[in-house]
């Protein structure tokens, strides 16, 4: 967000004035929200999304909030919003409220919100220019511009020697690097913006004014209007529109992190354990070798002295037989040499049968680390993710938490509609897709990616059209691991067909009767399909 694009959205909030604060919110380490009359102002101080605008979006908010948000429930509660501004064009936004402490005394508080990259911060500043807390807290000893800590007076970051474009005569320093020259601009809006002077004194005029063509482009929202843009009734729908995925992603990979760490660990540990299997299981030759020497030093004893480095034996397993060298211990007579070969033989075997039957088990496993890998990233809110939580800590891979535990509410699977409107689900994790799977009629059809971690997917249609099964295919194929491959091959098959084994995990299953599909996923015109 620009300094121009933050210009225009504080003439878009000034209505807010005289509001109360009803609410204060903070669903992460670098969003605020601010509840007036039912109407959310979200704050973003993130190095790379930083924003302020209206939103409807729904945040989830965590069991216990930050000290930060603590602070601002306290002063800011009740509190009536008194003037927004911004800053020149700088990224920074100052909210006044007229608010009471706890002695009912009237004081005047501003809440400062500065954009700015990795510098972002929000501070809560007092009458005499006291900081009474900030988001995130820079002390000398961080390399930080400016101390950012509780009772430390508020300082204005470093401003830039650039240009003011609404009092600039353009004329005089066209052609020039906008972005570079003037305050406010963007790189991506100064590759916007024309290199004529009448025009752009005529957009900076109309900005100044509050005249806005709010649109959104591919790389973010600006106040105007051009090639490749799609226009809103307002910046902050734009904005909501933008950053709406990107915020539901960004949180997902926050809440997620420690599921994914464990998941991360435990499939690198069985995937060397596979390794080490196929490895133990190619060492068919070298086991035979160290029995046959076992054997010709045992019938070679008399012609072995201790000592020897080497033994020069006839090899009567060729045929005719010829000469062979066998390394020995120095430090072994020429029997306990013959039984260290032995020795070797019988480990080397065991290791080699315990692998074999290993083998499967090691594979089920990394199939189902995998599975749940897939699962994590296919998640849309964090009760998904606990029941991912909850199905790792009975299997094993995480440790139960002490005390009672929280219960969590039962999640359901996506559902889309086809092109001739038949019901199709699909599971996002493991215990969805049991679910699912267990619910579903005998004859309606039952879809999967074949060979690869993928959500189950249930046809809701005992006699569907060739259309109903390519876009449930289509589905399975876009809800895979293969969701970024071409031609991925889909097996389908009618759920009477399909099987849980017993003492199976979470979502494995085995099928029979299949057919296979050959589809090219497209998340985008999934999310089309949604119901």
């Amino acid at each position: 967000m620009d300094g121009m694009t933050l210009y225009a959205m504080v003439q878009e909030l000034r209505p807010l004035i005289g509001a109360r604060v009803d609410k204060v919110q903070q669903p992460n380490a670098e969003t605020l929200l601010l509840t007036f009359r039912r109407t959310k102002l979200l704050c973003n101080i993130h190095n790379e999304h930083g924003r302020i605008h209206l939103t409807s979006s729904v945040y989830e908010n965590p069991e216990v909030a930050p000290s930060f948000c603590m602070l601002l429930r306290k002063h800011l509660t009740n509190a009536r919003l008194s003037g927004i501004y911004s800053v020149g064009l700088d990224r920074i936004v100052v909210l006044t409220f007229d608010a009471r402490n706890e002695f009912f005394d009237d004081v005047k508080l501003k809440l400062i919100i500065e954009l700015m990259g990795k510098h972002g911060n929000a501070f809560l500043i007092n009458e005499d220019g006291k900081i009474l807390d900030c988001m995130r807290h820079f002390g000398l000893d961080d390399s930080a511009i400016r101390l950012c800590v509780p009772n430390a007076n508020y300082v204005d970051p470093p401003t830039q020697q650039k240009l003011n474009p609404f009092t600039t005569d353009m004329s005089a320093v066209l052609p020039c690097d906008l972005s570079a020259t003037f305050f406010g601009i963007s790189r991506q809006l100064a590759r916007l913006l024309p290199q004529d002077a009448q025009r752009l004194q005529e957009l900076f005029l109309s900005l100044s004014m509050g005249i806005i063509s709010p649109s959104m482009y591919s790389f973010g929202v600006e106040p105007f209007l051009f090639d490749g843009g799609k226009p809103y009734s307002s910046l902050s729908e734009a904005m909501d529109a933008f950053y709406r995925e990107r915020d539901a992603k960004l949180s997902m990979q926050r809440a997620s992190t420690s599921l994914r760490a464990i998941v991360d660990r435990a499939h690198n540990h069985c995937a060397n354990r596979l390794q080490d299997a196929f490895a133990a299981m190619q060492n068919e030759d070298q086991i035979q070798l160290n029995r046959m020497y076992g054997e010709l030093l045992t019938s070679n004893l008399h012609l072995i002295k201790k000592g020897d480095c080497l033994a020069l034996v006839d090899d009567y397993y060729q045929s005719p037989p010829c000469k062979i060298e066998i390394p020995l211990d120095v430090g072994l007579s020429p029997k306990e040499n013959a039984a260290r070969y032995f020795r070797k033989y019988r480990k080397a075997k065991s290791a080699c049968q315990y692998a074999k039957k290993q083998l499967e088990t090691f594979k089920a496993e990394l199939e189902y680390l995998e599975a749940v890998q897939q699962s994590i990233l296919t998640c849309t809110t964090t009760d998904e993710l606990k029941e991912i939580a909850l199905e790792l800590q009975q299997a094993g891979y995480q440790k139960k938490p002490q005390g009672r535990q929280p219960k969590v509410s039962p999640t359901r699977p996506m559902q889309f509609l086809s092109r001739s409107g038949a019901l199709i689900e699909v599971g996002k994790n493991n215990k969805q897709n049991d679910e699912l799977t267990r619910s579903a009629q005998a004859d309606e059809l039952w879809f999967h990616a074949k060979d690869m971690p993928a959500s189950h997917v249930i046809l809701h249609s005992t006699s569907p059209s060739d259309e109903d099964i390519f876009d449930a295919a289509f589905l399975a194929a876009t809800y895979s691991k293969a969701q970024c491959s071409n031609q991925v091959p889909v097996d389908y098959t009618k759920r009477r067909n399909v099987k849980k084994p017993g003492g199976a995990p979470l979502g494995f299953v085995i099928y029979t009767e299949q057919r296979t599909l050959f589809v090219t996923p497209d998340i985008e015109k999934a999310k089309e399909m949604l119901k």
